[in-house]
């Protein structure tokens, strides 16, 4: 009898735990639905929102009676479907909002909260609301604020890492149309932004155009086929390059090839293989999203010391760097002199304000 008393209650414990742990889940993006019926923007919908709307009742943009807050679907008409809306929220009260410090959301900070703002029961163009985030233990009394569109998916610079609750809505003093109650996520954590590549290609591509094959074995004189870096081109090169024979490297990314320029830069490291110390290098960066066009510059990657040397696979190099006109996260493609294109996932790397 103790021992099923045990097993039963070391069962209990278990289920507690894992309800706990359930409850208390972080989530590592966030969507907000805002409610629709607030006509008078007081944060809750009740009597007062019904008096205007019936004010208001079966008039158009036209007519003089006419009230954009009791237009909730943006028709142009307050008619039966406003008065569905109104009741299906009736009674709703919205969001507490955070007190404190507002602090404006840094895109020079390291850490992000992803997620989206929609509005309730709303087909007509996006608008702009405000996102306010907590940080959940936080003992300073800042929160951090960000305007965004709705509908579309963004990022929230936030300094610390960790766990937020977000509420979203029209701060008052909004323009018209702004009937929504202000909505709310708990419990969202952190993403850590990367801030630099490190992209190396498979060695062997010779002739420089993206593959290892034939055209390779006759490649050009030396310090090209020295691939192990040992001062001589012997069968121990013509090994490695057969290690990756046929291979080819990544693919161009998509669209038009633009020269590089602007107030934000990518940084990272593209080791290259070969008996030589420097070689010319190709980096392109693209935009998360952008699929017309990349930014694309050539410069040259140095090993650090010439006598340093990992393995012949990887040689430390000093920093190559590519810069962008926007901020934002982008995808890098690299291709070493003799070496196989390599390129990050989409959305990757951030770039950072240059400096």
């Amino acid at each position: 009898m103790k021992r099923h008393n045990l097993a039963l209650t070391l069962l209990l414990m278990l289920a507690l735990c894992t309800s706990r742990f359930f409850l208390t889940q972080a989530h590592a993006a966030f969507s907000i639905t805002l409610p629709n019926g607030d006509i008078n923007h007081d944060n809750f919908v009740e009597d007062q929102d019904y008096s205007i709307l019936g004010a208001a009742w079966y008039s158009a943009a036209s007519d003089a009676n006419y009230d954009i807050r009791a237009d909730l679907n943006g028709d142009a008409y307050v008619e039966d479907q406003d008065y569905s809306i109104l009741g299906k929220n009736w009674y709703k009260q919205g969001a507490t909002l955070p007190t404190g410090t507002a602090v404006a959301s840094n895109y020079t900070w390291n850490y992000y909260l992803t997620g989206t703002v929609n509005l309730g029961d709303w087909a007509k163009s996006p608008q702009q609301v405000m996102v306010e985030a907590v940080q959940v233990g936080d003992t300073t009394g800042n929160y951090y604020t960000m305007t965004v569109t709705t509908g579309g998916t963004f990022n929230m610079w936030v300094p610390n890492s960790g766990t937020y609750n977000i509420v979203a809505g029209f701060p008052q003093g909004s323009p018209d149309p702004c009937h929504w109650l202000w909505g709310s996520a708990s419990a969202v954590y952190t993403t850590t932004a990367v801030n630099s590549f490190f992209l190396y290609g498979d060695p062997g591509d010779i002739f420089d155009d993206n593959i290892v094959d034939a055209t390779d074995w006759l490649g050009p004189p030396p310090p090209w086929l020295d691939i192990d870096g040992d001062g001589y081109v012997t069968d121990k090169d013509y090994s490695i390059m057969g290690l990756f024979w046929m291979d080819s490297g990544v693919p161009d990314l998509s669209g038009t090839a633009v020269a590089a320029g602007g107030s934000y830069t990518l940084t990272g490291v593209v080791p290259f293989n070969g008996g030589f110390t420097s070689a010319p290098v190709t980096i392109e960066a693209q935009l998360a999203g952008n699929t017309t066009q990349y930014y694309s510059v050539s410069t040259t990657a140095y090993i650090r010391t010439p006598d340093v040397r990992y393995t012949w696979y990887s040689h430390l190099t000093i920093p190559v760097s590519i810069n962008v006109p926007y901020p934002g996260f982008y995808t890098i493609r690299a291709k070493a002199y003799a070496n196989l294109a390599v390129v990050t996932s989409t959305g990757q790397i951030k770039a950072l304000p240059a400096q």
